[in-house]
């Protein structure tokens, strides 16, 4: 499970280091906007502090550094059994407000997408704005949701397929066309003289794997599509699939 970062629209990819040198403008009566690497921080401290420990993040950003793009790979405590990924966006020109999406697949994008299971933080850079508070409401929010997810995922680790059902499976995908048909060999292919069971979370990844090989407009859609047809993406109604986008990034939301 990983979050993936996508920057084909202008963004720059930059070390977290670099954050702490871009500075956001002046704030006003009733906006703060806040540091890059200030917000990054106190989500760092607050991950740490629920026992979430960082494998890997990625940074970029856009419009001189006033608009951030992130994503963070999130392990629970010391071992590596359960992952989860976390995608931020922020921008410090008034274009939109600090948003974080979690999940086991998350996407941040510069055409301004962002998608995850469930949404944990939205919020305005208003003059009154508790950074800390929020953020632990948010990584508290994103506790409650994934435990439910993490179920779900334990459903289809536990959930064996036989040699035949498994390549059933997959057929259907393909039928389907939730996958590009010349992604069959890399997905079939180790199952057409396969004799053991596999689980349909084996499954699952398998296809994942081979979407790694699609650009990314098409891997996102096939990831998003996968997920509904291993029924990985039924999640509590309480939490919306994705964040809305802002007018001019309608046209290029694929979710």
């Amino acid at each position: 499970m990983s979050g993936m970062l996508i920057t084909h629209r202008g963004a720059v990819r930059v070390d977290k280091a670099d954050l702490y040198c871009i500075e956001p403008p002046p704030p006003t009566a009733t906006w703060k906007p806040i540091k890059h690497g200030v917000l990054v921080d106190n989500l760092v401290a607050v991950l740490k502090a629920r026992g979430l420990a960082i494998r890997k993040e990625e940074y970029a950003i856009q419009r001189a550094g006033q608009i951030l793009f992130g994503v963070l790979d999130l392990a629970w405590g010391e071992t590596d059994e359960f992952y989860a990924a976390l995608g931020l966006r922020t921008s410090n020109n008034k274009q939109f407000c600090i948003q974080i999406a979690v999940g086991a697949r998350v996407v941040v994008c510069d055409n301004l997408l962002l998608s995850g299971e469930f949404i944990a933080l939205k919020r305005k850079h208003t003059a009154h704005l508790d950074l800390m508070g929020e953020l632990i409401e948010g990584i508290h929010k994103f506790e409650l949701g994934y435990r439910a997810y993490r179920k779900h995922i334990e459903m289809l680790q536990s959930l064996f397929l036989s040699p035949k059902e498994a390549r059933e499976r997959i057929y259907e995908a393909f039928a389907r066309r939730i996958v590009p048909v010349r992604l069959f060999t890399d997905v079939a292919l180790p199952y057409l003289e396969r004799v053991e069971t596999t689980t349909s979370w084996e499954l699952l990844n398998r296809f994942t794997g081979a979407t790694k090989k699609l650009n990314p407009s098409m891997q996102f859609a096939a990831t998003m599509q996968l997920g509904r047809f291993f029924r990985l993406t039924e999640q509590r109604r309480s939490f919306p699939v994705s964040l809305p986008l802002p007018r001019e990034a309608e046209a290029v939301n694929i979710a």
